[in-house]
Parts: structure tokens; C-alpha cells; sequence
């Protein structure tokens, strides 16, 4: 699953950053699974903006480190 993310140089976003639609894609699932997943693994989000519907990022090696978490129990 890992090597599916890219470094987020092709996405525009800082290496450290990753997306709700990127992980989606990387996973195979909708946004929304994502959301709801990283939720329950207590991963916070940070929104890039003031707007009310900013844009959502997540720390990529959090994020990366509850998946290898998740792929162990498994």
C-alpha cells in the first residue's frame, strides 16, 4: 500500500502532507472510509484555511505508520 502514495511532489503538497483523495486512491476506497478510519485511529487533521470548507491534510508518516500498524494486525 505504501509505495502506491507518491512523495506528494506530483500533487502539489508539502512531502509531509497527504490527502483524503490520495489515500483514497492509494487504499481503493472513497474519501469518506478514510476520513472515518484515520478518526478512529485518533490521526488528526489539519486544515490549510479559514474558508469552512478548508483543505484537509493529514502527516504523512502518521499516517504511514498506522497502516504498516494496520498491516501487522493483519
Amino acid at each position: 500500500m505504501s509505495s502506491k502514495l507518491s512523495d506528494g511532489a506530483q500533487s502539489g503538497l508539502p512531502p509531509t502532507c497527504v490527502s483524503l483523495a490520495e489515500l483514497a486512491r492509494a487504499l481503493g476506497v472513497s474519501r469518506k472510509t478514510v476520513r472515518r478510519a484515520l478518526h478512529r485511529a485518533r490521526i488528526g487533521a489539519y486544515v490549510i484555511s479559514d474558508a469552512r470548507n478548508g483543505t484537509i491534510r493529514y502527516r504523512r508518516a502518521e499516517v504511514m505508520a498506522w497502516l504498516d500498524q494496520q498491516r501487522e494486525q493483519h
